[in-house]
């Protein structure tokens, strides 16, 4: 009898044991049933590669949910519609996004949600649905194959005129510009000492006319002043060293004549840094061959008019010192 009596305990014992285990799971159970859900609708209208049912629903990185059910739109079969489930009290409003996400390198989609303003209402407010419809937004790999599309038609564009431009034709003219280019340029080069060498005279023969022309000043200056005859004309030998001056001042201006002829012969062969040099150099000159020619030809009209007349020569100061 004390055998029997004690399985009896056991028995008893190991079903007390086993219905509160089960009392325990269902009230675990009837825990997480009780807890307060809210399902929404979410209707993308690009592929859902990636999705699955069960898949993550997140807002702002943070697990609130989960994918109920994935459907084609009834209306329009390139839309899908996603039913998620997410906890009753996740702040979905009526500006908050939704947007197709990947995560690592398995390509596994989830559905991602951001809020827009705070004072937003919410959206089960709002709409009274059973699910109510959150906007979605597309996702960033759309985005960037969509992106990607217009950079590769652009691309294809320029490629199209890169290759009308670079015809057999063009090349042709480029090569034919290149090559006058280098022909231009050792042109330059070979006849560059030359042209170095005849500024140099220029500049020279510059500052000697200009010195003439200061002495020629200074002796008729002291003729107008206090050597003159009896009946106001000046001495003779004075005159006559006068027109000695006048004479040498005439050869030199003829010499620059001739040089500013010579030094135009050969303008157009220039570069333009030194056409613009030379140019300067032989305006100067000329305008001294002009004014020494002016004062050599009223002199020859009347000397001593000339010489007693008041009227002083002009000085002639070269453009480089001008400058």
């Amino acid at each position: 009898m004390e055998t029997h009596a004690r399985y009896f305990l056991i028995g008893i014992f190991s079903l007390v044991v086993t219905i509160s285990l089960v009392l325990f799971v269902l009230w675990l159970g009837k825990l997480h049933l009780d807890r307060d859900y809210q399902e929404y609708d979410v209707r993308f209208h690009e592929s859902v590669t990636g999705l699955s049912i069960g898949g993550l629903v997140q807002y702002h990185g943070i697990q609130v949910g989960e994918v109920r059910r994935l459907s084609l739109d009834a209306n329009d079969p390139r839309e899908v519609r996603v039913r998620i489930r997410v906890a009753a009290d996740t702040p979905v409003k009526t500006d908050t996004k939704a947007q197709l996400s990947y995560t690592g390198l398995t390509g596994v989609a989830v559905v991602e949600m951001f809020s827009g303003t705070p004072k937003a209402k919410l959206l089960r407010e709002v709409d009274t649905r059973h699910a109510p419809e959150i906007d979605t937004v597309p996702s960033t790999l759309s985005q960037l194959m969509s992106g990607g599309s217009g950079a590769m038609h652009s691309a294809q564009e320029v490629m199209a005129r890169i290759a009308e431009v670079l015809n057999d034709e063009n090349i042709g003219r480029v090569s034919a510009l290149l090559n006058n280019l280098a022909a231009v340029s050792n042109d330059v080069k070979s006849d560059y000492p030359a042209l170095r060498e005849a500024l140099t005279g220029a500049r020279e023969l510059e500052q000697r006319l200009g010195s003439a022309a200061t002495r020629a000043d200074a002796l008729l200056a002291q003729l107008q002043e206090g050597v003159k005859a009896k009946d106001g004309q000046p001495g003779t030998g004075l005159v006559e060293q006068a027109r000695d001056a006048v004479a040498e001042i005439r050869s030199a201006a003829r010499e620059v004549d001739a040089f500013a002829q010579a030094g135009k012969s050969t303008f157009g062969s220039l570069d333009e840094q030194a056409r613009n040099e030379l140019t300067a150099t032989l305006q100067s000159l000329q305008q001294a061959s002009d004014n020494l020619v002016r004062i050599t030809q009223k002199f020859d009209q009347g000397p001593a008019d000339y010489v007693l007349g008041g009227e002083t020569l002009p000085v002639y100061t070269p453009e480089s010192n001008k400058q």
